[in-house]
């Protein structure tokens, strides 16, 4: 008899635990300082263990606040116990999400934070399969060079809750990365924190350099500008956390550049050439 109150099995060191600071937008590496917590309050739907997220892959067209009916999970049990299965979910780095039933009552990982059990399931398994806890939700999320198509199936019984994760085929990472400069920026003005405005068209972009995998691009600043990078193709901000936005000391033209996967972001000075 399975005595722990969450287990997981997996085929495979797929996952990372990271923390949701910013569940409706979804953000499972960080926030901003500008930005306010937000508890999801999912929608009521079809009664049924459903995944919720946000991602590049699959997730795109999932939600943290909503049950989407393509992400309900499969099975011929009627209530909430009983053996749950969804297939070909396509995640990559990054990519977070938990499952949810439909009455508001998370699987696991559970909204109370982390237990000593959880923690020592997960160390048990492999040393390369991570958890963090810096203050937010915790979450199943896709970890490096673990991107692919993914089975699962969710064990609910009287015992616990159980998941088996099993990789079906590896993907690239290149969908990974969609970067751009995000924050208060004078000279960018209809640029700020995603949420408020569409990042893509009112945010600087990077571009990317396939031979050094760097990130980069050139604006002018002004001394008292904020800003993150931010991924859109996974809603993580670099770094991630809270309180940390670079913030320009001098008004200048600098280029700012990030190597990919990489936790942080480098700015530096335009220097003019003499005549």
């Amino acid at each position: 008899m399975r005595t722990k109150k969450v287990g997981i099995v997996t085929t495979i060191a797929a996952f990372g635990m990271a923390a949701l600071t910013l569940a409706t937008l979804g953000v499972a590496k960080g926030m901003s300082a500008s930005a306010a917590e937000v508890e999801p309050e999912p929608i009521p739907a079809e009664q049924g263990w459903y995944v919720v997220g946000n991602g590049a892959g699959s997730l795109k067209d999932c939600s943290w606040t909503n049950y989407v009916p393509d992400f309900k999970l499969e099975s011929t049990a009627t209530g909430r116990e009983g053996s749950f299965k969804i297939e070909n979910l396509t995640l990559y780095q990054g990519d977070a999400f938990k499952f949810l039933y439909a009455d508001g009552t998370w699987a696991w990982p559970n909204d109370s934070g982390w237990t000593a059990d959880v923690v020592g399931d997960y160390s048990c398994i492999d040393t390369g399969i991570k958890y963090f806890v810096d203050g937010g939700l915790g979450n199943i999320q896709v970890a490096a060079n673990q991107s692919g198509i993914y089975n699962f199936t969710l064990d609910v019984e009287e015992e616990g809750v159980f998941i088996t994760a099993v990789r079906t085929k590896a993907l690239d990472v290149a969908a990974e990365e969609d970067m751009y400069v995000v924050g208060s920026l004078k000279n960018y003005a209809t640029c700020t924190w995603p949420g408020a405005i569409d990042v893509a068209t009112n945010c600087p972009k990077m571009t990317y350099d396939a031979a050094t995998k760097k990130w980069s691009v050139e604006l002018n600043l002004v001394i008292g500008d904020q800003f993150k990078i931010y991924n859109l193709a996974n809603n993580s901000y670099y770094p991630s956390g809270m309180n940390n936005n670079y913030i320009v000391a001098e008004t200048g033209t600098y280029v700012v550049e990030w190597e990919s996967q990489a936790p942080d972001f480098t700015v530096t000075p335009v220097i003019a050439e003499k005549a």
